[in-house]
């Protein structure tokens, strides 16, 4: 049939990342948890939120002051370069 595929609970799937955002009140640990993802993480810091993080699991971050370099910068060889050697298995955006 179209548009959709029945699959037996015998055959392999692969995994897919997760994509997912979390949101709330300021001060409720977001950022905190985003420290406790799979690890290595890193983590992108828009508004210096790292600094009221729980500190013992704090990873490797960036403190982004500009947008558009940033935006460059993600989209660069050197970005995806610095990933795959990392090995980060977390990006979180703050």
């Amino acid at each position: 049939m179209e548009g959709f595929t029945k699959v037996r609970s015998d055959e392999p799937m692969s995994a897919r990342p997760l994509i997912f955002p979390i949101f709330g009140q300021p001060g409720i640990g977001k950022t905190s948890l985003a420290f406790t993802m799979p690890k290595p993480v890193l983590f992108m810091d828009f508004d210096r939120g790292i600094t009221r993080a729980v500190q013992e699991n704090r990873p490797d971050s960036y403190h982004v002051s500009d947008f558009g370099q940033f935006y460059q910068y993600i989209q660069s060889p050197g970005f995806e370069k610095e990933v795959r050697e990392g090995g980060y298995q977390t990006f979180a955006v703050d």
